[in-house]
């Protein structure tokens, strides 16, 4: 997928390299620096998640999104959707549905999954634009065939497992809105018990919903078996069915 390969592939750099391992270590204070001095749009997204979640510096949801709007300026392409997401719900600046929109069709036109489940939903609700049920069902269908989810979402639970929790939620929140139900639980085990990003009980929530509404109901122990050491600290692995 074009978009996510845009997503890390600087990341081969060895000072990017360097900074990420750093942040999976728990350094959070010294990735935060040595991304600091990298620059670019990719450190500059990174600098933004330190920020909007109190990881090695004090949480600021203004230079939060200041930090976003500079790494979209330089071209980091997942930084459309968190400018988007920012207007959207007035982090770090004020509600603009009609911005929010905007970005998001941009995201989504850049090959976004998440851009494009956002646009369905805001054709949906009327939310920045006019409803539109057939607008909204073509979006979503185009999320659903923008890439390989299993894939996305293995990469994004390795990096979850390896304490990069920039791009686990990165990947798993695109994940998450292809389909997966593993994806959006995890997530929403992450803003409930605040693993990896500030605790967030609205946004747990939200995922927690769309676990359900992709079927969490139906996954089962084999289905969460490469996870089960990671989840079963947050749910209790025996109420999912057995295959």
């Amino acid at each position: 997928m074009a978009f996510l390969d845009n997503a890390t592939s600087q990341s081969a750099d060895n000072d990017l390299r360097g900074a990420y391992a750093e942040f999976s270590e728990g350094a959070y204070k010294l990735s935060f620096s040595s991304f600091s001095e990298i620059g670019g749009g990719e450190a500059e997204y990174c600098l933004a998640f330190h920020h909007l979640n109190g990881k090695g510096t004090k949480r600021d949801q203004k230079e939060a999104f200041r930090l976003f709007r500079e790494s979209m300026g330089h071209g980091y392409l997942p930084a459309i959707s968190e400018v988007a997401q920012c207007y959207g719900y007035a982090i770090g600046t004020s509600m603009d549905d009609g911005e929010a929109f905007r970005l998001f069709t941009e995201a989504a036109e850049a090959g976004d999954p998440y851009g494009m489940a956002m646009v369905s939903m805001m054709y949906l609700n009327g939310d920045g634009v006019k409803k539109d049920s057939k607008k909204a069902e073509e979006w979503s269908n185009r999320c659903e065939d923008s890439g390989d989810i299993e894939e996305i979402e293995v990469r994004g639970m390795d990096y979850l497992l390896n304490g990069n929790y920039i791009l686990a939620r990165l990947y798993l929140m695109r994940s998450a809105v292809m389909g997966s139900p593993i994806s959006a639980k995890v997530l929403a085990c992450m803003y409930e018990h605040g693993v990896g990003v500030a605790r967030d009980v609205e946004e747990a929530s939200d995922w927690e919903d769309t676990a359900e509404c992709n079927g969490w109901d139906e996954v089962t122990r084999t289905d969460v078996l490469d996870y089960e050491d990671w989840l079963g600290k947050y749910i209790e692995l025996e109420e999912l069915g057995e295959e």
